[in-house]
Order: C-alpha cells, then structure tokens, then sequence
C-alpha cells in the first residue's frame, strides 16, 4: 500500500519515518464487553506484547470507548473497528471469542489479512501482582477457536 518513500531533512524524524517502511501493523482482537476494566487490562497486556515482538499493535477497543458509547454507538463502532482493521497487515486473537470478535476475524479474512491465534493464561506472582502468559497456537481448520467452558457458549464452539 506504501507508494513513496517519505524524505525529511532531521535525522530524528527521518529515522521514525525510515520505520515505518519496516513496520507490521498488528490488530488486537480480545474481549471487551462484560468485565470492561479487566478486558481493557488485558487488551493493554496483549497490545504491549505485540509491541515487545516489534509490531505496532492497533486495539480498537482501547481507543474507540474513550469517546464512543458501547450501548448506544455498538454499530458505528463495530464500523470504526473495520476500518482500523482494514489498515493492519495482521490481526491477533486472544481469549474466547466474543460476537464482536468474529465479526472482526470475519472482516480479516474477508480482507484477506492474516490471522494468528494466542492462548492466554493468568496466574499471580508470590508479591501478588498477576501475570498474563501468552502462546501462540495454531487456529483450528474450522476457522473457529473452540472454547474452554465460557457462560456464553457453555463450553461448545464460540459461535
């Protein structure tokens, strides 16, 4: 998509500019309905490994809240989300699928980004403080990731 190679005459700024040619832009795809300051917790978490992989991570769902209503605006949202999607060379997913979240796998696959799937897991430290892990698996041939036992899909396929 990147047509012409940016020049400036700071080397400062032509350095960040130099990055960007190399840069992968990563989509972080994970729950945010629900518990929202444990989901936005953890979407942070998800959005600085990728950025400790050498991504630049995108996660709509740390963005879009901190000026668009969920209940009233979930559309126009949803929309936003796409478009910033649209934008990523890759999208990641964590966690069980939520219905927001296929919708945006769907429109990745649709726009023919790639798609790389992460389990999670939490535990805590002795000094108390949690630790996410994170590793990436290998999404099964049906396009869906099946989940662990989730109240939404007591413990069948996330639909």
């Amino acid at each position: 998509m990147k047509t012409r190679k940016p020049q400036w005459f700071e080397p400062d700024i032509q350095a960040r500019l130099d990055a960007t040619e190399r840069a992968r832009v990563v989509y972080i795809c994970s729950p945010y309905s629900g518990d929202t300051r444990r989901n936005t917790h953890l979407a942070s978490c998800y959005a600085r490994h990728a950025l400790e992989e050498g991504y630049t991570p995108i996660a709509s769902h740390l963005l879009l809240p901190q000026f668009m209503d969920e209940e009233t605006e979930r559309e126009k949202a949803l929309t936003q989300a796409t478009i910033l999607l649209s934008l990523c060379d890759e999208i990641w997913i964590f966690g069980h699928l939520t219905e927001g979240m296929v919708a945006e796998w769907k429109a990745a696959l649709a726009l023919g980004i790639e798609v790389r799937t992460f389990a999670t897991f939490n535990t805590v430290a002795p000094d108390g403080h949690e630790i996410v892990g994170i590793q990436e698996t290998t999404p099964p041939a049906n396009g869906f990731v099946p989940c662990e036992g989730c109240e939404e899909c007591q413990g069948g396929e996330a639909k």
